[in-house]
């Protein structure tokens, strides 16, 4: 897999998502950084190998409402967590509620 550089910036937070493999889940971890195009996931060391591709869902903030899921590729992997770049949404939704969040955090932020 080429390599894809970030363009925008990440942003620094913490939302809880589950993930799963082929159907089989791997738990519930944290996000440390997140934009539009990928996240960093804090997997506790668990280790999961480049090019993987998970299944994730976005456990969104009461006020946010509803579940964002999406397909994601390992990007990188280290001994805290994985980057990975979120290859397909499984709805506009999805794909709103998650951008809403990056965008009330960078709001909250910039005060």
């Amino acid at each position: 897999m080429a390599m894809k550089h970030r363009i925008t910036s990440r942003v620094a937070l913490r939302l809880p998502l589950d993930v799963s493999h082929e159907g089989r889940y791997l738990g519930c971890f944290e996000t440390r950084d997140i934009d539009a195009d990928g996240a960093f996931v804090k997997t506790g060391g668990r280790r999961l190998p480049e090019n993987t591709v998970l299944e994730l869902a976005f456990r969104a903030p009461e006020r946010s409402g509803g579940v964002s899921r999406m397909k994601a590729v390992v990007a990188r992997s280290t001994r805290d967590g994985v980057g990975v770049w979120f290859t397909l949404w499984d709805s506009a939704d999805s794909f709103g509620r998650l951008n809403d969040m990056i965008d009330r955090s960078q709001q909250e932020n910039s005060r």
